[in-house]
């Protein structure tokens, strides 16, 4: 906002505005008017891909719950977080306890605050959203708590599984006239808003979100076990390789794919690591065409045929048909 926007309609204003002239004297103002938000430009629309899903239909339904079931197995119901004395029920968990469910009015119809959205965001690295409806400016207080919902999760670097009415920009219905009233505050909130639901959806945002787990928490929401009876679908190799392609050139190198198999053995076989000679085994099983990175299409050959049980018995298997 320009400084004479600042605060704008907020209690007592008039005694914040003779600060607006000391403000422009002491400090150079730029206009970040930009056609272009950049935040929007890497957006993933594939369906598999996309954790923004439009609009409210039985089809986008069957979608959500199809990918809460891939993360979250048998879900618990009902389950109760604590914050500063007060309790927050939450509708579903998943079985490892990394991701939840919850309505638009789950969140935003009840007295929630950003403490509690925070407590959410401490315990939840996925959250699902089910839906959320168009609003327009007589929904205030859903949307101030809308708003601070996606502001925590954000700044927390939650991943969000959503379904909505519209997309984003377009799901508080706002008059031109209304932008000239006391619903300022919150039109200018929304455009962050907005913006930040668009940004959430980008392969840069879901990547750093994949990396800044712990490995324990990021393979939870797979289900892997030694029985791998994992379905092996483009979702889970899309999660695994944002992960694991550091560097994102689009082939795993030798460093890379000795992580992922680690990482995923340490999590399904933890009494038995493997050895270096056992992880290389992995690797040239994969690397199909001997050219010394692994390909996406070769990860996706191999985990459709042998799963994503990197176990010291099926390392031991493949060195017997070596």
């Amino acid at each position: 906002r320009p400084p004479e926007a600042l605060y704008m309609n907020g209690l007592n204003r008039n005694l914040f505005i003779p600060f607006i002239p000391l403000l422009r004297e002491r400090c150079e103002v730029l206009s970040m008017d930009s056609q272009v938000d950049y935040r929007l430009v890497t957006t993933q629309a594939d369906e598999d891909a996309s954790v923004y899903l439009v609009p409210l239909d039985e089809h986008k339904t069957a979608v959500m719950e199809r990918k809460f079931r891939r993360i979250a197995g048998e879900s618990r119901k009902n389950v109760v977080v604590e914050t500063q004395g007060r309790k927050i029920t939450v509708p579903r968990v998943a079985k490892s306890g990394n991701a939840a469910w919850f309505t638009f009015t789950d969140l935003c119809d009840k007295p929630l605050g950003v403490p509690d959205y925070l407590a959410l965001a401490s315990v939840f690295h996925t959250v699902f959203i089910a839906d959320i409806p168009m609003m327009n400016i007589h929904d205030r207080n859903p949307v101030r708590r809308f708003i601070n919902v996606i502001d925590c999760f954000y700044e927390k670097n939650v991943k969000v599984v959503c379904q909505a009415a519209a997309m984003p920009e377009e799901l508080f219905d706002i008059p031109d006239e209304e932008k000239r009233t006391s619903s300022y505050d919150e039109v200018f909130a929304w455009d962050r808003t907005a913006s930040r639901l668009q940004e959430m959806q980008s392969a840069e945002y879901l990547t750093f979100h994949s990396r800044d787990l712990d490995s324990e928490r990021f393979l939870a929401q797979f289900n892997f076990s030694l029985r791998d009876e994992t379905k092996v679908d483009d979702e889970t190799i899309n999660e695994l390789w944002m992960r694991y392609d550091v560097d994102d050139s689009g082939a795993l190198d030798r460093d890379e794919a000795r992580q992922a198999i680690m990482e995923i053995n340490q999590y399904i076989d933890p009494e038995r690591p493997l050895s270096e000679e056992l992880m290389e085994i992995f690797f040239e099983q994969m690397d199909l065409d001997g050219n010394g990175v692994i390909e996406r299409e070769e990860f996706r050959a191999f985990t459709k045929k042998y799963g994503y049980s990197f176990s010291y018995e099926q390392a031991c298997s493949l060195q017997r048909t070596v």
